[in-house]
């Protein structure tokens, strides 16, 4: 069981933000690095193409498939599928609880500004902590050789993602603009019980 982030290697160059542009810059951005952290323990494992690191692209792929469970922000739709198009091998997402999908699930129909659903949106507004920078920055740091830099940003991005989980697994709420709550424990409860981990962690 872990957290888990990915962050591209290809800059998006174009400023199309339609799905179709997102969608073909999924299908080639590939994948810079990559960060798990233990959901119940310390520490991380990160994932490069680069050989100075043992852990490649397709050892995350193997790890994803062999856990119990994962957790993301919006892994199914982003990170799974960048994954599979880097390595050029599925990496089906059954065993995936994504924070994202959780959210979006217990929005219903609502429809909200863009932006305002973004990892470091949601924990800014919830429990006041937010990101260091944007994933868009990923590209530049590949480019300027900062890989000390870049991994730090994705291991702070699951470790901001891991305290989401555990505060929605604990309290059951985020928070929308002009403070609203939205419960959403019920749909984490829901997705823990889909993977057979209802009994693995305490609420």
């Amino acid at each position: 069981m872990f957290v888990w982030d990915v962050e591209s290697r290809l800059p998006k160059v174009d400023q199309d933000d339609s799905n179709e542009a997102w969608e073909q810059y999924k299908a080639i951005c590939g994948i810079s690095c990559a960060v798990t952290v233990p959901l119940q323990d310390e520490g991380m494992r990160v994932y490069t193409d680069q050989d100075e690191i043992p852990n490649d692209i397709e050892s995350l792929r193997k790890d994803l498939i062999d856990a119990k469970f994962t957790v993301s922000y919006n892994g199914i739709k982003w990170d799974r599928v960048v994954v599979a198009n880097t390595t050029g091998r599925p990496c089906p997402a059954s065993n995936e609880i994504d924070l994202y999908r959780i959210i979006r699930l217990a929005l219903g129909e609502t429809k909200w500004e863009k932006g305002t659903w973004k990892l470091g949106t949601v924990c800014e507004r919830t429990f006041g902590q937010g990101k260091i920078r944007s994933g868009a920055s990923a590209p530049t740091l590949v480019a300027q050789g900062q890989w000390g830099t870049l991994i730090e940003y994705c291991y702070l991005d699951c470790l901001l993602t891991k305290r989401l989980f555990f505060h929605i697994l604990k309290l059951g709420y985020v928070v929308a603009p002009y403070n609203r709550i939205i419960k959403v424990g019920g749909v984490l409860r829901s997705e823990l019980e889909r993977v057979g981990a209802s009994k693995t962690l305490s609420y």
